[in-house]
């Protein structure tokens, strides 16, 4: 499959790997048949074009590269879509791929069958073997070592000092800068952004 990005229209980082998760199989996260559950969609709000816009057993994910943000298609800048628990408001509509979607496109296309279970490393914290490393895992973020188990040791404390921050802080156009705060029990989900 050939993804043509057109150069003479401006597409950031976020949108050229959303299309390249379309191209990958993925479809919306708003789509899910679960939606509901999770989000509210603002349908005065929608695009009229965009109205008709709308499982592989994963629990909804805010933070997928595959769902909207809650403005993007609004005729009128306000929020068309706004999740149930509006802390993660500013998580919808990411520009990275989400620890999910990777999941996703692995079951996807099997690429987990290539494990056989008897030498496959066994994966904690909702990690999973590496299809073309059996021996090593896919971790969550938060997560490290060859099998999910490594994080900052018990009772650690870590401490987060932004100096010099103003509001605008990626117009540079560096979408990379930010803080994901994980409090769900599954560390696998998306975090707060």
């Amino acid at each position: 499959m050939i993804l043509y990005l057109n150069a003479s229209v401006r597409i950031d980082v976020g949108t050229a790997a959303h299309e390249i998760g379309h191209a990958l199989g993925l479809f919306h996260t708003q789509s899910r048949h679960d939606r509901d559950s999770f989000v509210t969609l603002q349908l005065q709000n929608i695009l009229q074009t965009e109205k008709t816009n709308y499982n592989y057993n994963l629990t909804y994910d805010y933070g997928s590269l595959m769902h909207y943000g809650a403005t993007i298609v609004s005729k009128n800048r306000k929020p068309y879509i706004v999740p149930h628990n509006t802390k993660f408001m500013q998580t919808l509509g990411s520009p990275f791929i989400s620890f999910y979607d990777k999941l996703m496109v692995n079951l996807h296309y099997k690429c987990l069958d290539k494990c056989n279970e008897a030498s496959s490393a066994k994966c904690e914290n909702g990690g999973y073997p590496h299809p073309r490393y059996c021996s090593r895992c896919i971790c969550p973020s938060g997560y490290g070592g060859n099998t999910c188990n490594e994080r900052a040791p018990a009772g650690s404390k870590i401490e987060v000092v932004f100096q010099n921050y103003t509001e605008n802080l990626s117009s540079d156009g560096c979408v990379w800068a930010g803080v994901e705060i994980k409090t769900l029990a599954d560390k696998r989900h998306t975090g707060y952004r």
